[in-house]
């Protein structure tokens, strides 16, 4: 069978033509979600720092510098976010009014943005995928340790990021 017109294409051409399309879309995509998390993991790392700037201005603030006397600030309340619709509850968040009462660590608060903010009854920072950071006092005495659930949004995985990991 010969084609006499040879305008146009087959409709295998066009069936390889689009197959090959779609391997090429499927890799972006995916090479564009590893992008995403990647700055979103540097996202709530850098929010991480800010925290830990202000906890360290609150303690400067609080007690004057190389005093060697000491404690950070004790957080009892408890927050909780809705993921799929289910209210999850996270211990021990950022006690945030209690660092925002020293002039020094409020400046550095306020320049954490509001997308990471959440205005409940108090004010929970939170980490690029929406969830409160947990703040966890060391009973040693040393710098306490945030800590956000990172990309699957669950505490106690691997993907979590820990402020003692930069």
């Amino acid at each position: 069978m010969t084609r006499k017109n040879k305008k146009g294409f087959t409709l295998i051409e066009i069936i390889v033509v689009i197959a090959i399309m779609g391997i090429l879309m499927v890799a972006l995509s995916r090479v564009a979600i590893s992008i995403k998390t990647k700055t979103q993991v540097k996202a709530t790392e850098a929010v991480m720092r800010q925290v830990i700037d202000a906890l360290q201005a609150y303690v400067d603030g609080h007690y004057g510098k190389n005093t060697g006397e000491f404690e950070y600030p004790y957080s009892s309340y408890t927050g909780g976010y809705k993921l799929d619709g289910k209210l999850v509850s996270v211990p021990r968040i950022v006690p945030y009014p209690t660092i925002d009462a020293f002039p020094d660590s409020r400046q550095i608060l306020d320049s954490i943005s509001d997308e990471f903010k959440k205005k409940q009854n108090i004010i929970v920072i939170l980490d690029a995928w929406k969830t409160p950071l947990l703040y966890e006092l060391q009973t040693d005495g040393n710098f306490p340790t945030l800590r956000s659930a990172g990309p699957d949004m669950i505490f106690g995985t691997v993907d979590d990021i820990v402020s003692t990991d930069f």
